[in-house]
């Protein structure tokens, strides 16, 4: 059975003519990271980070009612991390790469809680 898009983007897929929706990318990433912190005040600071790791991503869909899983993909990943913390809120920029998604944007929101 071979599922194909029945027209350009946004693509419909149709499987013995029943419509159905496209798969979606189920992914899982570990890395460790590594970076320099640039303090400027209390409030302020830069930090930059690189990071290495692997993702294991698979496909996965819904066809007559039934869940269907693809086999697990992996792959090396190697990213790197701008964050700028000001009074505790953190904001992030990045990317990571990878084999299977190539580059992906990283965009990160935090809030940094001292004990």
């Amino acid at each position: 059975m071979y599922v194909l898009p029945d027209s350009d983007f946004p693509y419909t897929y149709e499987v013995d003519g029943d419509e159905m929706d496209p798969p979606k990318i189920l992914g899982l990433a570990a890395s460790l990271p590594a970076g320099v912190q640039f303090n400027f005040s209390n409030a302020t600071s830069l930090a930059l980070e690189l990071r290495a790791g692997f993702r294991a991503l698979c496909l996965y869909g819904q066809h007559l009612n039934e869940f269907a899983f693809s086999s697990i993909y992996y792959s090396p990943m190697i990213g790197a991390n701008l964050q700028v913390y000001l009074f505790n809120f953190e904001i992030g920029f990045g990317a990571n790469y990878d084999r299977i998604l190539k580059f992906v944007p990283d965009l990160e929101l935090g809030y940094r809680i001292r004990f």
